[in-house]
């Protein structure tokens, strides 16, 4: 992803941070765009279309909260504001 930089001249930018906002506090991510430019694009039109207000979570795993397996994940599972279903783009 590239941004202007001021003065006008072409920056890489190497993450776009994103704060998510619930009741229960900030969650904040740090978006890759370098290393998934096509994955970082997507999620950020939903961003920034406001696709995920209002959205739902459908689960979280920690460390904590999942099975002794050698490999661990950490992963928010959530999607849109359901009643804006029909403006998902496809794979």
């Amino acid at each position: 992803m590239e941004e202007t930089a001021p003065g006008g001249s072409v920056a890489s930018v190497a993450s776009v941070a994103v704060v998510i906002e619930t009741p229960l506090g900030e969650i904040r991510l740090a978006i890759d765009t370098q290393h998934a430019p096509i994955t970082a694009a997507n999620f950020l039109h939903y961003v920034d279309s406001g696709f995920y207000t209002n959205g739902v979570w459908h689960r979280t795993v920690t460390p904590d909260n999942q099975q002794a397996d050698a490999v661990r994940i950490e992963v928010i599972q959530g999607g849109g504001d359901p009643a804006r279903n029909a403006e998902r783009r496809g794979p």
